[in-house]
């Protein structure tokens, strides 16, 4: 169950990852950020979706928003008092946002184009 903290800092980040693709392409639709967030690294990795096509966000072209992320995440995180584990966060242009959770299988949700990826996190449709 999500606290009015955690609620807090999952609006702000969908907010700022919001903001980040509309900067980006004003003609996008959905956006994926997958957070993981573990005792020695963290990392965050986005894509976005702009009519039938993905596209993988640069994080270093958008290091400001891609170096707080992970912090952010911690903090998310802890708030729910879970010192590590995954979360996406699924925006859509009309700025509704839903996140999804997760603490054991910390592979799950990647997103890539590597290996028939689609840019979308594995499991999830555009």
């Amino acid at each position: 169950m999500i606290n009015e903290k955690a609620t807090s800092i999952a609006a702000g980040l969908a907010k700022s990852f919001i903001s980040v693709i509309s900067g980006i392409d004003p003609e996008w639709h959905k956006g994926y950020l997958r957070v993981y967030v573990g005792d020695e690294m963290s990392e965050a990795k986005a894509s976005y979706v702009r009519q039938s096509r993905v596209e993988i966000i640069d994080i270093l072209k958008h290091k400001d928003f891609f170096h707080a992320a992970p912090a952010k995440g911690r903090d998310l995180l802890a708030a729910l008092e879970k010192s590590s584990g995954l979360f996406v966060l699924v925006v859509d242009a009309s700025f509704d946002y839903e996140i999804k959770f997760e603490y054991k299988n910390m592979n799950k949700w990647r997103i890539s184009k590597l290996k028939d990826g689609s840019g979308i996190p594995e499991g999830f449709k555009s």
